[in-house]
């Protein structure tokens, strides 16, 4: 087809074809103005963080510190709703010595190995120390409830877990009444994290409405007895934390969470939504036996 006919279809059409694919074009700019002045504020981004955290079933947080001597790597996988479970996997390095375990926490039990541990240590004989006897043997502890590690991890600075669908509307109107994370708005950057688009927000967490939110959040994800001996009124004249939070602009996922000021702890979270088939250990020893060889040398 030739140019000069393309030209005179065009010129043929009727004020009506014209009128549909100006209406098209216009439909185009507008989603596309929605999506990155509306859809993709940073307001709504962050608003859409905290409602996105309150209905996750699985995530993944990555935390490096560095306190006294000591430098801890902690990878963390996190499920919640059907069965909660967290698999924890940490290295720990001070002065030459590092132990690394891996670690699993169900509502119900702990368990616990001890994968490597290399040290330059001798006894008191000069004898190097032998931990073999210690190492990737799995040790198990009865709870009879969540694990202070379940509890931490759904209990954090930003609460993530599966809130039943009540609970979750009643956070939502709450945290709309009431300031618990006061954000600068004016002060947002926008930057790549993963050669992604996100923004970076400087926030203030309110103690005291915080406290209330998670005694909320906290009977929400069976934690009750967690949080029921936290009191907000205690909290009164508690003073702000500050917080940077890197939150991805498009799926609104927390993916960095550092302090200002305080550059010996980073935590990054990534794989949302993400179940996998954790196998509980079926040969164990008491935790007790495990620190006793421990212990022994």
């Amino acid at each position: 087809m030739s140019i000069t006919s393309i030209r005179t279809r065009i010129a043929n059409l009727s004020v009506l074809s014209w009128l549909l694919i100006i209406s098209i074009l216009l439909l185009i700019v507008t989603s596309i103005v929605w999506w990155n002045v509306v859809y993709q504020s940073p307001r709504n981004v962050f608003n859409g963080m905290i409602k996105n955290n309150f209905a996750t079933s699985g995530y993944t947080r990555h935390v490096v510190s560095k306190e006294n001597g000591l430098n801890a790597d902690e990878l963390a996988q996190v499920q919640t709703g059907g069965e909660n479970i967290v698999r924890t996997k940490t290295t720990l390095k001070q002065e030459g010595d590092t132990v690394t375990t891996d670690a699993i926490s169900t509502d119900k039990a702990e368990f616990v190995r001890y994968t490597n541990i290399d040290t330059s240590r001798k006894d008191a004989n000069g004898k190097q120390l032998d931990f073999s006897k210690a190492v990737n043997v799995w040790a198990k502890n009865e709870t009879g409830g969540p694990s202070q590690t379940f509890s931490q991890m759904l209990l954090g600075v930003v609460p993530m877990g599966n809130v039943d669908p009540k609970t979750r509307a009643e956070l939502i109107k709450f945290m709309d009444k009431h300031t618990v994370f006061s954000v600068n708005y004016d002060s947002v950057k926008t930057e790549k994290i993963n050669g992604r688009k996100a923004y970076v927000y400087e926030v203030q967490l309110l103690p005291q409405t915080y406290v209330e939110m998670l005694k909320l959040y906290g009977k929400g994800v069976g934690l009750g007895d967690q949080v029921s001996q936290l009191d907000p009124a205690k909290y009164v004249d508690a003073q702000p934390t500050s917080l940077t939070l890197g939150i991805d602009a498009n799926s609104r996922n927390l993916v960095t969470l550092s302090y200002p000021g305080n550059d010996s702890r980073k935590e990054t979270y990534s794989g949302y939504g993400i179940v996998k088939d954790v196998q509980l250990p079926k040969k164990t020893i008491p935790a007790a036996e495990l620190q006793k060889r421990l212990s022994t040398q």
